[in-house]
């Protein structure tokens, strides 16, 4: 289970900062599903040994005390790993939540209000957006930014869904002033590398 790279209380802020804290947030978060997906599968490989388990000569049906000896150990290492496994997935999806609070917490703290320039480095993720507002419908929209590079000012920082919001500048507000915000998926969940490269102004 990853931290986040550090507090930010006395850390010089940077975009590579910011990014390697997304990074974490969404390792975290993909540690604690694994765990709880193990516990999972655990408990059914426990029940489907249960259903298996070899009973006395004449039993009618399973109940503990017509289980083999032999069979009943195999039952208790089980049970007990899938009990075990439990506990921790349950664990570390605790930690993970209480880290991740903190994080966002402390990021939004830190990041909201400050000017950047996010410069795209994996375009086949496409992960920066423009939302849009019809200032006479209310219709709102989404779609794919194809340039290179954006600026703007942090709006928020999500790190639970792997999402930076952006500002746009007041002179690209003044030219698209349906253009609300920038949608920035920081960390390609794909191949948990950055798809964008944050640089404060």
């Amino acid at each position: 289970m990853r931290k986040s790279t550090s507090s930010l209380s006395n850390v010089h802020l940077s975009g590579d900062l910011l990014v390697g804290d997304f990074l974490a947030a969404l390792t975290n978060r993909m540690t604690a599903e694994t765990a709880k997906i193990v516990a999972e599968q655990t408990e059914a490989d426990t029940l489907r040994t249960v259903q298996q388990a070899t009973l006395n000569p004449g039993a009618a049906y399973l109940n503990p005390n017509e289980i083999l000896s032999t069979s009943q150990d195999m039952l208790v290492r089980s049970s007990l790993d899938a009990h075990v496994k439990k506990v921790q997935a349950e664990q570390v999806s605790a930690m993970a939540a209480d880290q991740l609070s903190q994080m966002q917490s402390e990021n939004q703290i830190a990041y909201v209000g400050k000017k950047v320039q996010i410069n795209v480095l994996d375009h086949s993720s496409n992960p920066v957006e423009s939302y849009w507002v019809n200032s006479k419908t209310g219709q709102e929209t989404t779609g794919i930014v194809k340039k290179s590079s954006i600026n703007g000012v942090i709006d928020t920082v999500a790190l639970d869904k792997n999402l930076l919001l952006i500002k746009p500048t007041l002179g690209s507000r003044l030219i698209n002033p349906a253009r609300k915000y920038f949608l920035v998926y920081v960390i390609n969940p794909q191949t948990l590398t950055p798809a964008v490269k944050i640089s404060l102004l």
